[in-house]
């Protein structure tokens, strides 16, 4: 009986302290409350060493306690430097201008009318069955949302099963006439690429 109070207990701290992926919120440039729609949503492996970066994140849920930590070595080697991330408030991204809103979660929710970006750290499904394991990001971008970009234009992005189509607007309050458009195809997923979209709509 002792034995399973402990097994519970540590079942319950690992759920406290580990929480899967760091979720980022992101908001228009000009949305300093973060309360006027999410544009972007990026889910980043916590406690996985992004091998592109040599950057990683961990999550304490249970005290709000986001940690991002800098390598100096590649693959997260040697020496390091860690900051503190503010949980569950608009704040400024690091070393960005978007505003933000950082949080722990244990899973990631794509939801629908999105493109969605994964990004591994060098496994494709066409040549590994577990790809998915390999996960340090996913990215989820609404379809069709008027967006302001940092150069001061605006734009909106639709997608089809094998590309994206960026719109480009001069006006700063509405996508009504769009100015400018191309259409950018899926990149093939390889090592040193190691990017797979999809058309979530």
């Amino acid at each position: 009986m002792k034995k399973l109070f402990q097994l519970i207990f540590l079942s319950l701290l690992f759920n406290c302290i580990y929480s899967g992926y760091l979720k980022v919120e992101y908001y228009q440039i000009n949305d300093y409350s973060c309360k006027n729609g999410m544009t972007l949503v990026h889910y980043r492996t916590t406690d996985l060493c992004n091998e592109g970066t040599s950057l990683m994140y961990t999550c304490d849920a249970a005290n709000n306690n986001i940690t991002r930590t800098q390598y100096y070595g590649s693959n997260c080697q040697g020496g390091s430097e860690s900051i503190n991330l503010e949980a569950n408030k608009c704040t400024n991204d690091f070393g960005t201008t978007s505003n933000v809103v950082y949080s722990c979660t244990e899973d990631y929710d794509l939801g629908t009318n999105s493109l969605v970006e994964y990004l591994t750290n060098g496994q494709c499904p066409d040549s590994h069955s577990n790809w998915k394991d390999d996960i340090i990001q996913v990215a989820s971008l609404g379809l069709n949302v008027c967006t302001y970009t940092d150069v001061g234009s605006i734009k909106t992005t639709s997608c089809n099963d094998t590309s994206y189509d960026e719109s480009y607007y001069f006006s700063t309050d509405s996508c009504s006439t769009s100015v400018f458009s191309h259409s950018l195809p899926f990149p093939d997923c390889s090592q040193n690429t190691p990017e797979i979209y999809y058309c979530n709509n």
